[in-house]
């Protein structure tokens, strides 16, 4: 990829905000009302770090207009917040809420679907239930 590619950059990115204390103090512990983006978004850190994973890539589900005035949907309802591929080659679908939050009906379907064509599919509320996890779930057999 060139230098100046928009995913290099991103990855760049969380790799010095990996480095920053404040964030790893709240991948370790992140209060009752984080944002639900903030926690994505160090989910992302930990997964783009991970030797277990080919890539995740946060999702998002809405519409906009175009320039012409056009309205133009990107993503589906129930799409999972983190979708990405393990190193073995699985697809990894995860669903990211707030404390005490659960996923909807639509995102449950949706890892549903992934689960039972062999992908891993999960909902975490924090970087730690994600971290255990990856742990059980996704690591090489020996």
């Amino acid at each position: 990829m060139p230098s100046g590619d928009k995913r290099t950059n991103n990855i760049k990115n969380m790799n010095i905000l990996a480095g920053n204390k404040q964030v790893k103090a709240f991948l370790s512990r992140p209060a009752a009302n984080v944002r639900e983006s903030k926690i994505v978004s160090a989910c992302l850190v930990y997964l783009n770090r991970s030797r277990y994973i080919a890539w995740a890539i946060r999702m998002n589900v809405g519409a906009a207009t175009d320039s012409t005035g056009r309205l133009v949907r990107f993503g589906f309802p129930g799409l999972s917040d983190i979708i990405g591929q393990l190193a073995d080659g699985r697809f990894l679908a995860v669903e990211v809420k707030r404390p005490g939050k659960n996923p909807t009906e639509t995102q449950k379907a949706f890892l549903d679907r992934v689960a039972k064509y062999n992908g891993v599919a999960y909902t975490v509320h924090s970087v730690d239930e994600l971290d255990k996890f990856i742990r059980q779930n996704c690591l090489p057999n020996k």
